[in-house]
Protein backbone atom coordinates (compact mmCIF):
# COMPACT_ATOMS: atom_id res chain seq x y z
CA UNK A 1 0.00 0.00 0.00
CA UNK A 2 1.28 3.17 -1.05
CA UNK A 3 1.33 5.33 2.00
CA UNK A 4 1.51 8.56 0.69
CA UNK A 5 -1.37 8.21 -1.48
CA UNK A 6 -3.16 6.93 1.50
CA UNK A 7 -2.61 10.17 3.63
CA UNK A 8 -3.48 12.46 0.74
CA UNK A 9 -6.61 10.45 0.20
CA UNK A 10 -7.53 10.30 4.05
CA UNK A 11 -6.35 14.03 3.89
CA UNK A 12 -9.10 14.98 1.02
CA UNK A 13 -11.57 13.02 2.95
CA UNK A 14 -10.69 14.85 6.54
CA UNK A 15 -10.59 18.06 3.86
CA UNK A 16 -14.26 17.35 2.61
CA UNK A 17 -15.66 16.32 6.19
CA UNK A 18 -14.06 19.50 7.78
CA UNK A 19 -15.54 21.68 5.39
CA UNK A 20 -18.68 20.18 5.72
CA UNK A 21 -18.41 21.24 9.35
CA UNK A 22 -19.02 24.60 8.49
CA UNK A 23 -20.17 25.19 4.91
CA UNK A 24 -24.05 25.44 5.64
CA UNK A 25 -23.51 28.71 8.40
CA UNK A 26 -23.45 31.05 5.22
CA UNK A 27 -26.03 29.42 3.89
CA UNK A 28 -28.75 29.51 6.31
CA UNK A 29 -30.33 32.79 5.19
CA UNK A 30 -31.16 30.73 1.63
CA UNK A 31 -31.78 27.74 3.18
CA UNK A 32 -34.20 29.25 5.66
CA UNK A 33 -36.03 31.33 2.33
CA UNK A 34 -36.55 27.95 0.64
CA UNK A 35 -38.21 26.41 3.63
CA UNK A 36 -39.92 29.69 5.13
CA UNK A 37 -38.71 29.61 7.70
CA UNK A 38 -37.00 32.17 10.22
CA UNK A 39 -33.30 31.97 9.77
CA UNK A 40 -32.52 31.11 13.56
CA UNK A 41 -34.67 28.13 13.39
CA UNK A 42 -32.42 26.73 10.06
CA UNK A 43 -29.72 26.95 12.59
CA UNK A 44 -30.98 23.51 14.07
CA UNK A 45 -29.07 22.03 10.77
CA UNK A 46 -25.64 23.01 12.48
CA UNK A 47 -26.85 21.42 15.60
CA UNK A 48 -27.94 18.46 13.79
CA UNK A 49 -24.67 17.70 12.02
CA UNK A 50 -21.94 18.76 15.00
CA UNK A 51 -23.49 16.77 17.88
CA UNK A 52 -23.51 13.23 16.21
CA UNK A 53 -20.38 14.25 14.54
CA UNK A 54 -18.59 14.80 18.18
CA UNK A 55 -20.65 11.59 19.98
CA UNK A 56 -20.47 8.96 16.61
CA UNK A 57 -16.69 9.27 16.97
CA UNK A 58 -16.72 7.53 20.29
CA UNK A 59 -17.87 4.41 18.84
CA UNK A 60 -16.33 4.45 15.21
CA UNK A 61 -12.95 3.35 17.18
CA UNK A 62 -13.87 -0.09 18.82
CA UNK A 63 -15.69 -0.65 15.47
CA UNK A 64 -12.22 0.24 13.23
CA UNK A 65 -10.89 -1.98 15.74
CA UNK A 66 -13.22 -5.00 15.30
CA UNK A 67 -13.32 -4.55 11.59
CA UNK A 68 -10.62 -3.02 10.32
CA UNK A 69 -9.69 0.82 10.33
CA UNK A 70 -9.41 0.53 6.51
CA UNK A 71 -12.81 -0.66 6.45
CA UNK A 72 -14.91 1.08 8.42
CA UNK A 73 -13.44 4.25 6.89
CA UNK A 74 -14.33 3.38 3.45
CA UNK A 75 -17.69 2.27 3.95
CA UNK A 76 -18.91 5.97 6.28
CA UNK A 77 -17.16 7.81 3.65
CA UNK A 78 -19.29 6.01 1.57
CA UNK A 79 -22.44 6.36 3.52
CA UNK A 80 -21.38 10.23 4.34
CA UNK A 81 -21.67 10.73 0.53
CA UNK A 82 -25.46 8.90 0.01
CA UNK A 83 -26.36 10.82 3.51
CA UNK A 84 -24.43 14.38 1.44
CA UNK A 85 -26.94 13.55 -1.71
CA UNK A 86 -29.79 13.31 0.28
CA UNK A 87 -29.89 16.65 2.00
CA UNK A 88 -30.37 17.51 -2.34
CA UNK A 89 -33.49 15.91 -2.08
CA UNK A 90 -34.92 17.48 1.49
CA UNK A 91 -38.26 19.35 1.20
CA UNK A 92 -38.51 20.56 4.47
CA UNK A 93 -36.09 21.71 7.24
CA UNK A 94 -36.97 18.52 9.07
CA UNK A 95 -36.12 15.96 6.69
CA UNK A 96 -33.17 18.25 5.53
CA UNK A 97 -32.23 17.78 9.68
CA UNK A 98 -32.07 14.34 9.59
CA UNK A 99 -30.31 14.04 6.79
CA UNK A 100 -27.52 16.19 7.96
CA UNK A 101 -27.53 14.31 11.23
CA UNK A 102 -27.17 11.10 9.06
CA UNK A 103 -23.95 12.76 7.73
CA UNK A 104 -22.56 14.14 11.18
CA UNK A 105 -22.87 10.40 11.89
CA UNK A 106 -21.16 9.01 9.18
CA UNK A 107 -18.40 12.01 8.84
CA UNK A 108 -17.36 11.51 12.63
CA UNK A 109 -15.08 7.98 11.49
CA UNK A 110 -12.70 9.95 9.24
CA UNK A 111 -10.89 11.87 11.95
CA UNK A 112 -10.34 9.74 14.12
CA UNK A 113 -9.97 6.47 12.55
CA UNK A 114 -8.27 8.47 9.75
CA UNK A 115 -5.27 9.09 12.51
CA UNK A 116 -5.23 5.54 14.28
CA UNK A 117 -5.14 3.83 10.26
CA UNK A 118 -1.66 6.65 10.05
CA UNK A 119 -0.73 5.25 13.05
CA UNK A 120 -0.69 1.65 12.12
CA UNK A 121 0.81 2.29 8.72
CA UNK A 122 3.94 4.91 9.20
CA UNK A 123 6.92 4.09 11.38
CA UNK A 124 7.30 6.30 14.23
CA UNK A 125 10.59 8.25 12.64
CA UNK A 126 7.81 9.41 10.15
CA UNK A 127 4.74 9.89 11.38
CA UNK A 128 4.95 13.19 13.20
CA UNK A 129 5.07 14.38 9.32
CA UNK A 130 2.72 12.02 8.24
CA UNK A 131 -0.20 13.44 10.59
CA UNK A 132 0.92 16.75 9.93
CA UNK A 133 0.55 16.32 6.52
CA UNK A 134 -3.22 14.40 7.16
CA UNK A 135 -3.92 17.21 9.48
CA UNK A 136 -3.34 19.89 7.13
CA UNK A 137 -5.07 18.98 4.34
CA UNK A 138 -8.08 18.42 6.66
CA UNK A 139 -7.92 21.71 8.38
CA UNK A 140 -8.00 23.31 5.17
CA UNK A 141 -11.45 22.70 4.53
CA UNK A 142 -12.61 23.91 8.15
CA UNK A 143 -10.68 27.07 6.95
CA UNK A 144 -12.23 27.35 3.79
CA UNK A 145 -15.65 26.33 4.78
CA UNK A 146 -17.28 29.30 5.04
CA UNK A 147 -15.59 30.71 1.42
CA UNK A 148 -17.31 27.68 -0.15
CA UNK A 149 -20.48 27.76 1.03
CA UNK A 150 -20.54 31.78 0.31
CA UNK A 151 -19.71 31.31 -2.84
CA UNK A 152 -22.22 28.57 -3.65
CA UNK A 153 -24.94 30.92 -2.12
CA UNK A 154 -23.75 33.39 -4.38
CA UNK A 155 -23.33 31.41 -7.83
CA UNK A 156 -25.81 28.59 -6.85
CA UNK A 157 -28.66 27.16 -4.62
CA UNK A 158 -27.84 25.71 -1.00
CA UNK A 159 -28.60 22.64 -3.02
CA UNK A 160 -25.20 23.35 -4.52
CA UNK A 161 -23.34 21.81 -1.52
CA UNK A 162 -24.98 18.41 -1.99
CA UNK A 163 -25.47 18.06 -5.78
CA UNK A 164 -22.89 18.63 -8.55
CA UNK A 165 -25.94 20.15 -10.09
CA UNK A 166 -28.63 21.77 -8.34
CA UNK A 167 -32.12 20.80 -9.50
CA UNK A 168 -34.13 23.62 -11.40
CA UNK A 169 -36.72 25.59 -9.71
CA UNK A 170 -40.31 23.87 -9.64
Amino acid sequence: MNVKRLILVLGLAGFIVMADNWVVSPLLPSMARAFSVDPARAGVLIVAYMLPFGLFQLLYGPLADRFGKLRVVTISLALFTLATGLCATAVGLVDLTAYRALTGVFAAATMPVSLALIGDLVPMQDRQKAIASFMGIAFLGQATSMTIGGTIAAVSSWRGCSSPTPPSPP
